[in-house]
């Protein structure tokens, strides 16, 4: 957790995962709610999948990111072009496409996120050259002298 991209991945990444635990739970308890899984079981899988996922992104591994966005894009992203697919093509008049494909959209926004994130990690950014002599330079530095005062006069 070194950037403040990485923190606002994670940060995204909880959310999703504890909206998707109140779809979840919302559907077995047969609650009203404009969101439904597409699978519960699926879900239920994934949803553990993205809890390991989240610890390997916060130590870093490219690993959990990589199955992070692979899991996610197969399962939200087949769900979106199953909406959106018929739309597209002009085989389907539909113009409600509904709060499941945006659930969808946002899954997948997420995921591109969390591979931009994840090709950001040994990204360095190239040496400023004119501050770094000042910086590198050892012959910049201040030396304390012996006599000076080492009080450090504050109002109280």
């Amino acid at each position: 957790m070194k950037s403040v991209m990485n923190w606002l991945t994670v940060f995204m990444m909880v959310i999703y995962l504890v909206f998707r635990v109140v779809v979840a739970v919302n559907y077995q308890t047969n609650a009203e709610f404009p969101v439904k899984p597409i699978d519960l079981s699926v879900e239920i899988v994934l949803s553990f999948i993205t809890v390991l996922c989240i610890v390997l992104v916060i130590r870093r591994q490219r690993v959990g990111g990589i199955i992070y966005v692979v899991s996610y894009f197969l399962y939200f992203g087949a769900d979106l072009w199953k909406t959106v697919g018929p739309i597209l093509t002009h085989k389907s008049t539909a113009t409600n496409i509904g709060m499941q494909t945006a659930a969808s959209l946002v899954a997948i926004v997420i995921a591109i996120i969390v591979l931009m994130d994840m090709a950001s990690y040994n990204v360095r950014m190239p040496d400023d050259k004119k501050t770094s002599w000042f910086y590198n330079n050892a012959d910049t530095d201040r030396v304390k002298d012996d006599r000076e005062d080492n009080n450090n006069y504050r109002i109280m």
